[in-house]
């Protein structure tokens, strides 16, 4: 299969009509857990997107981050959003890739037509490959668009070569237990998830649902999880 073809992995989707700007977003949904910390993060990136800075969400699985970037894509209604992945393919596929992103981005907005890319998993980069991609990731930024990166901390050495990027990191995306709503059990869910959004989440929703021999199980199940 060629690397055009391949690369069809990212979804896109278009700024929000007045029909449906009421449905509510991922962070919306979850409004139980991390609601404040969220909106908060949503609306500082949002102003560094407008501010022509790169936004680079850098943290573990299970975080949020790709809910994350998209919340703050739509927050600036975007009339083109594409969240492109990386995932699999070498620094000259990605660059390739990057190339032809760049393309589109400059196609829509010599169409007066806002851009924004969603790009994740770039895989780790030396120091010469670094430069390449942030040079890239630059231009695309220079020919209008706006550039929400989401990556591992295993690949966050390419954000020593993005100056003046707006990181949000690991710790700004866990859960603390003043945001967690189920009465006398923020602490044992804490506990239990260390944190960690999606497993805070699920505790969340398993409370008060289950008998306590149930609620257990699933803070093990979590535990599990998480625990190295």
């Amino acid at each position: 299969m060629s690397t055009t073809s391949r690369a069809r992995v990212w979804s896109t989707f278009q700024r929000k009509s007045s029909a449906d700007s009421d449905c509510p977003t991922p962070v919306q949904r979850g409004m139980r857990v991390g609601c404040l910390s969220r909106t908060f993060l949503e609306s500082a990136a949002a102003g560094s997107l407008l501010e022509g800075r790169i936004v680079a969400i850098c943290a573990d699985p299970g975080m949020g981050k790709s809910a994350l970037a998209v919340n703050i894509a739509v927050t600036l209604s975007y009339d083109r959003t594409e969240k492109i992945s990386l995932l699999g393919y070498d620094i000259d596929a990605c660059l390739g890739l990057l190339g032809r992103l760049e393309r589109r981005v400059s196609s829509s907005i010599s169409k007066g037509r806002k851009f924004c890319a969603i790009v994740e998993d770039i895989c780790p980069v030396d120091e010469y490959d670094g430069a390449n991609v942030a040079k890239a990731l630059k231009r695309i930024v220079g020919r209008g668009g706006a550039v929400i990166l989401v990556l591992l901390p295993e690949a966050e050495q390419l954000l020593d070569y993005l100056d003046e990027c707006f990181i949000i990191r690991k710790e700004d995306l866990m859960v603390r237990g003043v945001e967690i709503s189920a009465q006398g059990s923020s602490q044992a869910v804490m506990r239990d998830t260390g944190g960690i959004p999606a497993l805070v989440e699920r505790c969340v929703d398993h409370l008060g649902k289950y008998p306590r021999s149930e609620e257990r199980r699933v803070g093990k199940e979590c535990r599990s999880r998480w625990s190295p």
